[in-house]
């Protein structure tokens, strides 16, 4: 079965919302920051596209996350799903630690396997 072709729908979600976390969260050094600005249009992006993130990082069977194992798929599933679930405060420096470093890796990642899209 080739499960890279079946999921490359959540894949391309996946890449697309690393991509927009990234974009949304430059120029911001913490959640304060967010908070302080009162950046509600970011704040909000940032969230949705972390639900985003873990929605469809849940939707992909193991056979495909096994081609990835840099890819922290139990934080992206279980973590980020429950942390969407409650308001994000200036205390989510775990989140905000992750959005500054993580989706760039990730999609990385998947992009370099991007043959398998086709």
């Amino acid at each position: 079965m080739d499960y890279f072709r079946e999921y490359r729908f959540q894949l391309f979600n996946i890449i697309e919302a690393c991509e927009k976390i990234t974009l949304y969260c430059y120029g911001f050094s913490s959640w304060e920051d967010l908070i302080i600005n009162d950046d509600e249009k970011n704040y909000n992006a940032i969230r949705m596209n972390l639900i985003i993130l873990s929605k469809n990082a849940s939707a992909l069977p193991k056979e495909v996350k096994q081609n990835f194992p840099s890819i922290n798929w139990h934080f992206l599933e279980e973590e980020l799903n429950a942390l969407s679930i409650v308001e994000f405060n200036y205390e989510s420096n775990v989140i905000f630690t992750f959005i500054q470093t993580e989706p760039p890796l990730i999609q990385e990642t998947i992009l370099r396997k991007q043959k398998y899209f086709s």
